[in-house]
């Protein structure tokens, strides 16, 4: 690996040189999703899948639709083609690459790692589906030069430099049967109808294994379209880099892995085309507490109790206090609202990150460990055939509710007895900017097909509710440490060949809420994708 660093750096430098005049935020969906949502807007596309639950896993887009397409990004025109039985495919190649100059940044990339420096991901594989088995091989490796970067008394850690890691990437196998899949996959997941986050799964972190049961497209009757997904996976942590969680800094963690079950319902009420009503629900625990489990607990109740809690909580004579603590457990709901004529949507997603203790507690204090997102999206047709600009606003609220001070819930993704939190491998598994964080997201970008360039703003609040001192401060008002973030992106296509760049400068206040630190960051990506 000491040979990898001056190979990394050489190879950022000559991307940086290209970068200038391209931007977008950390990748947040692969392109394909972006483009199918677009193509749902613009009415190109039949609304009957939510796009709630993703990966999307069907075979067609006239009933559902495929994430993992070969030609999904290179030919939009066959989006409605299926694949034909006992094929084989090859993924396309992609060489991404990232850099940070000063400081760790950037969220919803996968399995890169939070660092400073200059960071490259390679990944292709290949494809093999037949009437009712698919399987499909997508390894990815990442190097990183993970260099030093400046901490203050509450953030950071020091980094260990050169980082170097194989994954699974998105592999999967599972077996088809009319509207429903049942297999093993690595995928990532990503609940909800956010376009930047995802209150409970999203991309942010690295794909973990887990076996699932979805819908390839929805279920339908006279009353409602139904998608589902339920999932059962295990969860790890990297000792080998720096985490996301706690701000950076090294915790005490077990080496117990952890079983995570959850579970993501979307309806489509008929009266009403176009609405897409969600409810999300995933609990993890550690892998000691399924050993130790009473014999009185049943199955469901042991595998599947993010299903089972909803008819009643466990019985406590045969539950101990142990086990109850232990468990953490997000839930959410949320609406998408798609108006194809209109070429707009807008959407919602409001969640907690612990138990209400009974109805009362709820109605009092509703706002006591919530969170939410919301946003909009607009496509403007412009005179030339197949050109729009697209418009995106949205907001993920994840700091805690004024009465924090009195009633502690602890920021989101955070337990008082699981250390790792909601994470895989060191990362969020939801919204990746950081613990309690509030976000607001601009976009306005030009898109021409497959082709895009545009402009991106934000404003994150690292933890206003964080208590930087004595308890005192949060009356003297608290040290803010708030990031404004700029840049473009783009994206061409040409050939065979699809290049995305993209450039953001980060200004910080208060870096690492220390009272009068500033920040200058400059982070930037640019990735291939050659089709075979």
């Amino acid at each position: 690996m000491k040979q990898a660093k001056p190979i990394i750096s050489l190879l950022l430098a000559c991307f940086m040189g290209t970068l200038s005049g391209f931007a977008q935020n950390p990748a947040v969906q692969y392109e394909q999703d972006i483009l199918i949502r677009e193509y749902q807007l613009l009415n190109k596309l039949v609304p009957k899948n939510s796009l709630t639950i993703r990966p999307y896993t069907g075979r067609k887009a006239g009933d559902s639709l495929s994430t993992d397409s070969v030609f999904t990004y290179f030919d939009p025109k066959k989006l409605k083609q299926d694949f034909m039985p006992d094929e084989l495919f090859a993924f396309p190649l992609r060489i991404e690459s990232q850099f940070n100059s000063k400081r760790p940044f950037g969220w919803g990339n996968g399995s890169f790692i939070q660092a400073r420096g200059a960071q490259l991901r390679f990944s292709t594989g290949l494809l093999y589906r037949s009437s009712a088995f698919e399987a499909a091989i997508i390894p990815e490796y990442i190097l990183a030069d993970n260099a030093p970067y400046k901490i203050t008394s509450s953030f950071g850690d020091t980094n260990k430099a050169n980082y170097h890691k194989g994954f699974f990437g998105n592999s999967y196998a599972r077996f088809n049967a009319g509207p429903i899949t049942l297999g093993f996959s690595n995928e990532n997941i990503w609940w909800g109808p956010g376009q930047f986050g995802a209150l409970i799964l999203s991309n942010n972190a690295p794909g973990f294994g887990h076996l699932h049961l979805s819908t390839r497209r929805p279920i339908r009757n006279p009353v409602m379209d139904i998608e589902f997904q339920f999932i059962a996976a295990g969860l790890d942590q990297d000792s080998a880099h720096n985490a996301e969680i706690a701000f950076l800094r090294s915790a005490p963690y077990t080496r117990q892995w952890r079983y995570m079950n959850g579970f993501a319902i979307v309806v489509q009420p008929k009266p009403i085309p176009g609405l897409y009503l969600g409810l999300t629900r995933a609990m993890q625990f550690y892998r000691w507490q399924l050993s130790e489990m009473p014999d009185k607990i049943s199955f469901l109740q042991k595998y599947l109790p993010a299903v089972t809690a909803f008819f009643g909580p466990l019985n406590p004579q045969t539950v101990d206090n142990n086990f109850n603590d232990g468990r953490d457990q997000q839930a959410s709901v949320f609406f998408r609202f798609v108006m194809p004529k209109e070429h707009f949507e807008v959407y919602f997603e409001y969640g907690y990150n612990d138990y209400k203790d009974n109805l009362r507690d709820l109605t009092i204090d509703a706002q006591h460990s919530a969170a939410y997102l919301a946003g909009i999206k607009k496509m403007i047709p412009l005179p030339k055939k197949n050109n729009y600009i697209g418009v995106s606003l949205e907001a993920i609220q994840l700091a805690q509710s004024p009465d924090f001070i009195t009633r502690n819930a602890g920021n989101w993704y955070l337990h008082s007895t699981m250390t790792q939190g909601f994470t895989h491998m060191n990362q969020i598994l939801g919204v990746g900017s950081g613990l309690g964080n509030n976000i607001q997201t601009l976009q306005v970008e030009r898109v021409s097909g497959t082709n895009r360039v545009g402009l991106r703003l934000q404003r994150i609040q690292n933890d206003p509710r964080r208590l930087v001192g004595s308890v005192n401060t949060a009356f003297l008002g608290p040290i803010n440490w708030n990031d404004v973030v700029s840049g473009l992106f783009a994206q061409w296509r040409f050939g065979k060949l699809a290049v995305k760049g993209e450039c953001f400068y980060v200004g910080s206040t208060n870096y690492g809420w220390q009272e009068g630190l500033p920040m200058h960051n400059i982070f930037g990506s640019l990735n291939f994708l050659y089709n075979w």
